[in-house]
């Protein structure tokens, strides 16, 4: 325990700093409390919407503009320049569109997946000698991982999502993705 209250703050800082598959894990591990020392989880539980990451508002105004050919301000009548969450890959913002739908605005981090893999191609290099026995984990972490980079799969799964669950009214709420406002970066 005495271990745990010394080495948990050194690995949350080691964490931050290295982001990529490394935040990513944590996140995960946030919530096996079955097998994460508590000393761990309070910081891996902020993870979840509050990632320390590089990109500025300004970079995630120009990635949202590009991919989708046109100034912010022809897409949505109102825009919180405040994030309302960072995730281990990207920014999270609220906005209206023109029509007067409220939405929430996925952009992802131009230099998350590369670090993300470069991260896990490490990782499995050094399990593949060190500890052979992980790297099937490690593969399967990088196959469900890897799906996330790419947020018009993530709008194709909220819609399947959101048509499975449409006999539970009132009991299951999935926000319907605006596909043509969705590209690999962006998810509207």
């Amino acid at each position: 325990q005495a271990l745990h209250k010394q080495y948990a703050p050194v690995l949350e800082v080691e964490c931050k700093a290295l982001r990529g598959f490394y935040l990513k894990l944590a996140q995960m591990m946030s919530v096996r409390d079955d097998f994460v020392p508590p000393e761990y989880l309070g910081w891996m539980r902020e993870l979840q919407d509050a990632c320390p990451i590089p990109m500025s508002k300004e970079k995630a105004r120009e990635i949202l503009e590009a991919d989708l050919g046109r100034p912010r301000h022809e897409i949505f009548a109102e825009w919180e320049e405040e994030p309302l969450g960072s995730a281990s890959i990207g920014l999270c913002f609220k906005a209206r569109l023109q029509n007067g739908r409220a939405v929430a605005v996925k952009i992802q981090d131009p230099t998350a997946e590369q670090l993300f893999r470069a991260d896990l191609t490490t990782a499995k290099s050094f399990a593949s000698v060190a500890m052979p026995e992980h790297v099937p984990p490690l593969e399967e972490i990088e196959r469900a991982f890897l799906t996330e980079f790419d947020y018009v799969r993530e709008a194709e799964n909220l819609e399947l999502v959101a048509d499975n669950l449409v006999h539970y009214p009132g009991k299951v709420r999935v926000p319907r993705p605006v596909k043509e406002l969705c590209t690999k970066n962006v998810l509207v």
